[in-house]
């Protein structure tokens, strides 16, 4: 059920902010009050997030970085590695103009005690390893990205 606050908030028009970042990238960006309640601050600052789009939760299902219109040669040993991650997560903030991807995972570690970059053929990066060290990941950064 609505609340009667956001059902006002919802009336409300945008409010509209110009960004100049230079070199012709001149953006009016909308923005709206949100309501959002929860039983500790850590929820509502998650679910406020969420609502906005300023962070978006999701699992891996893809990376096509090119360069130049060729593969990139480090996207291969990424690709590999995240690939021999379980639990895989990626958490996407988008800011005024840039956006960070936080990809990590629980990397698997073999008999030898080491994490291999290479799944081996038995691992199901769907199923939790009996074994595994702690969140292992990347961080990806961009700039220029449209936040609307």
């Amino acid at each position: 059920m609505e609340s009667p606050i956001q059902a006002t908030l919802d009336h409300l028009a945008p409010i509209q902010l110009y960004g100049y970042y230079g070199g012709g990238y001149n953006q009016i960006h909308n923005h709206r009050l949100q309501l959002v309640t929860g039983p500790t601050l850590d929820q509502v600052i998650e679910q406020v997030m969420l609502k906005t789009g300023l962070l978006q939760i999701g699992s891996l299902t893809a990376l096509q970085p090119t360069v130049h219109d060729s593969p990139d040669p480090c996207f291969e040993q990424l690709t590999q590695f995240l690939h021999a991650l379980s639990e895989q997560r990626v958490y996407r903030f988008s800011f005024w103009n840039s956006e960070h991807f936080y990809m990590f995972g629980q990397p698997t570690i073999d008999s030898s005690g080491t994490v291999p970059l290479q799944p081996s053929s038995e691992h199901d990066p769907s199923k939790p390893s009996p074994k595994t060290a702690t969140w292992a990941g990347v961080v990806l950064r961009s700039r220029f990205t449209y936040n609307p």
